[in-house]
């Protein structure tokens, strides 16, 4: 995967960024994978060539899971990484360093520390949205709950990178 510069990255995710009306979770092309896909605007509601990706792979009968959240910057030769979380919840010790939690920020790949291994799906996003300053209107629901029959237009609440507490 083509990342940019960490400078570049910082650069393009200084400025409070949009998500509004993304998509509900859906199913990706690998088998028990869900996606939330969806363009970025700037505070203007103008278009950033910014998208976020969304992925989340595990289920509730092993009790582990996958949250791979990204931003990326579309270009005419195709996508290049500007910002990705990745956090595995898994009860199993990990051995692999790549299958530890961590985040890239442009082509600066940062570990995280070990309680992101217990965090929750709403503890993932808001660091996530902190990270990336993106306000998602409305906020994302946890697919588990998804799963269940919950629709995520419906969720009332909303991450807001500026009033998250001490991350």
């Amino acid at each position: 995967m083509q990342s940019i510069p960490e400078a570049e990255a910082r650069i393009l995710l200084g400025r409070q960024l949009n998500c509004e009306d993304a998509t509900d979770w859906f199913h990706g092309t690998k088998p028990g994978v869900l996606h939330i896909q969806s363009g970025l605007t700037d505070a203007n509601g103008s278009r950033t060539n910014l998208f976020v990706d969304l992925s989340v792979r595990g289920g509730s009968l092993t009790r582990n899971a996958r949250y791979i959240f990204s931003v990326f910057r579309m270009n005419s030769y195709g996508f290049d990484r500007v910002y990705q979380l990745c956090v595995n919840l898994t009860s199993k010790p990990v051995k692999d360093a790549h299958n530890r939690p961590h985040e890239h920020i442009g082509d600066l790949r940062r570990e995280g520390s070990a309680a992101w291994r217990s965090w929750d799906y709403d503890e993932i996003l808001a660091y996530f949205c902190a990270q990336t300053k993106i306000v998602f209107l409305p906020a994302p629901a946890d697919p588990e709950h998804n799963r269940k029959g919950w629709n995520c237009r419906e969720q009332s609440f909303r991450y807001v990178w500026q009033q998250l507490p001490n991350l």
